[in-house]
């Protein structure tokens, strides 16, 4: 069997054990930054607060009396022993334990409530989720009676905000901050990466490198900032199964000589979407089949157009760009989880945005070093082979999240991030 042959079996044996390892309930990683909110009122001696995180976040805690099934009270219990409120030196007393609330769906939400006798400064210590994920963020707001509102992003290092009467708002979440999480967030998004890197094994020319990184740029600004802005509110689950759809796609494009003909890549991609919307439609979960075929088409037809080098250059802009507009509803998935208040939503937009991009950049520049030294040092077959295999790793890892994040939005699915 010819060396090619060999190589374009290894792919599809790659790309069909993504596909079935996504059917399987198995965890889906998903591609947000682990993270919670939390809001509190103080009034006289009573303060109330609400606690809110993704459902999925919750599975990460260990199981207690509830029930494997009961997340409400895995979260109740967990929250009894990690939060407290503080007057001065003493803790308040809680006046009930902590209780379940409706919740918008994929979410969980817990009411607290406490007795804090005195005029002392309060301290609030959230300590919930960051033994089970040392990198967990907690956006935190205090309001007392007539006071402007507190905020603070509380991490594992710093998990406390204080409020007292009259306190400045120097505390409250700055640009600074909203910087800071945007940096991380990029940094610690696995998919995003990804993503990036199969843009470095795209081209080895660093004007049309730039061309894609603000191609990409572009579109995962405009749509952070309309999800932010509530002018549009995606599916979280299918933007994240898109994510992972886009990766797999510019892993295929990269592939260079293994992936085979342009054309045969393009029938590989339509007749794997196809098998995941006979499979979907068997098991009775999965995106729709005239969404999976517009995927197909789409698939189909840019790796057809990107046959031509030529050709494929003067699309690529265009197309990252669309690929920026779902990644970027994945970005805004941050914010709108951290519930930015109307009147942060400014600062939050710009910080969290430039943020992401220094990270992105930094990104791509080492990256991009790191490659032109080994390719310096592996001028022929070891420098292919490595950039090959690069490929087919992303594509299988892209088709095994879409797979798996697609599906885990029905029943029968298992989704822990």
């Amino acid at each position: 069997m010819p060396a090619l042959r060999k190589r374009w079996l290894a792919w599809l044996l790659a790309l069909l054990a993504a596909a079935a390892g996504g059917f399987a309930p198995a965890p889906a990683v998903a591609h947000t930054r682990s993270q919670s909110f939390s809001s509190w009122s103080v009034e006289a001696d009573e303060v109330r607060g609400t606690f809110s995180v993704r459902a999925r976040e919750v599975t990460r805690l260990p199981e207690t009396t509830a029930g494997p099934g009961d997340l409400s009270g895995r979260l109740e219990d967990h929250l009894t022993r990690r939060i407290e409120v503080q007057r001065g030196e003493r803790l308040c007393d809680p006046v009930q334990p902590p209780r379940s609330l409706a919740a918008r769906p994929g979410f969980a939400r817990v009411e607290l409530r406490f007795r804090c006798r005195g005029q002392e400064r309060l301290a609030f210590r959230v300590g919930a989720f960051f033994e089970a994920v040392p990198s967990h963020v907690h956006f935190a707001r205090v309001r007392l009676a007539g006071e402007a509102p507190v905020e603070r992003l509380l991490t594992a290092a710093n998990p406390v905000l204080s409020a007292a009467p009259g306190q400045p708002r120097a505390q409250a979440a700055s640009f600074a901050g909203y910087l800071r999480l945007g940096v991380e967030h990029i940094a610690g998004g696995v998919d995003h990466l990804a993503f990036l890197l199969g843009l470095l094994l795209l081209t080895r020319r660093p004007r049309e490198l730039v061309g894609l990184v603000t191609g990409f740029t572009l579109g995962h600004s405009l749509t952070l900032s309309l999800a932010v802005l509530g002018w549009l509110r995606p599916d979280v689950q299918m933007v994240e199964a898109l994510i992972g759809f886009t990766i797999a796609l510019v892993a295929v494009e990269s592939s260079g000589p293994a992936g085979g003909p342009m054309s045969r890549r393009a029938g590989v991609a339509f007749a794997t979407l196809a098998a995941l919307a006979a499979g979907g439609a068997l098991a009775g979960r999965g995106p729709g089949p005239v969404a999976l075929l517009g995927l197909a088409l789409f698939a189909g037809c840019y790796l057809r157009l990107a046959e031509h080098p030529a050709q494929a250059r003067r699309i690529r802009p265009a197309v990252t760009a669309s690929f920026g507009l779902v990644h970027g509803f994945g970005f805004a998935g941050a914010l709108l989880d951290l519930g930015v208040p109307q009147d942060r939503v400014v600062p939050a937009l710009l910080g969290f945005n430039l943020g992401v991009e220094l990270g992105q950049i930094a990104i791509v520049t080492v990256a991009w070093l790191a490659g032109a030294k080994l390719l310096a040092r592996w001028r022929s077959f070891p420098g292919r082979a490595a950039a090959e295999a690069t490929a087919a790793a992303l594509c299988a890892l892209g088709v095994y999240w879409f797979v798996a994040r697609a599906y885990a939005t029905h029943p029968g699915a298992v989704l822990v991030s």
